[in-house]
């Protein structure tokens, strides 16, 4: 089965039945080692090899305590399925890479810029992986790492942004 029809809104994947390893849609939720709390959308749009899932991701978020921004990204997500133990733990990895849009920035990001400023626009990276039981595949464990940087210069002068790990419950449907 291709992903054309599957799903994924924010972190809770959404399970289609009958078809364990794919999403349908999903919302993701967990704590974060910044407190935030994000959201997305995205779709998987293309399977490759049978194997890596193409899945654009929209998705807003906003920070709290030191760093408050309020952030909104799209990214594109390539997805890994398929490990040999998956019939003990099915895992999943994933990389990302697109844009991030900050309200503001942080002093912690003009601290890292080198024109001493900063930038709202910046690369947006997010490495994740998840696991889950065979039996219940739609319920997953997610550890996903969310980065902003200006990717050496390239996006921004801002070499370094704001950057946590995410924990979460993803139940797909």
């Amino acid at each position: 089965m291709r992903c054309g029809d599957l799903w994924r809104l924010g972190d809770r994947k959404l399970y289609e039945p009958g078809f364990p390893h794919r999403p349908r849609a999903a919302i993701e939720l967990g704590p974060q080692a910044r407190p935030s709390s994000r959201h997305a959308i995205s779709r998987c749009i293309a399977t490759l090899w049978d194997r890596v899932d193409v899945e654009p991701e929209l998705g807003l978020g906003q920070r709290f305590g030191e760093q408050d921004e309020t952030e909104i990204w799209g990214a594109v997500f390539l997805r890994y399925r398929g490990f040999p133990w998956d019939r003990a733990v099915v895992t999943s990895v994933a990389l990302s890479t697109g844009f991030n849009y900050a309200s503001a920035v942080s002093e912690e990001e003009v601290e890292r810029a080198r024109d001493g400023k900063g930038s709202r626009w910046m690369h947006f990276f997010s490495p994740e992986i998840t696991f889950a039981l065979p039996r219940s595949p739609q319920v997953e464990l997610l550890f996903r790492f969310h980065h902003r940087s200006g990717v050496f210069g390239l996006v921004s002068d801002a070499w370094g942004g704001a950057q946590y790990g995410a924990i979460g419950l993803r139940v797909r449907f």
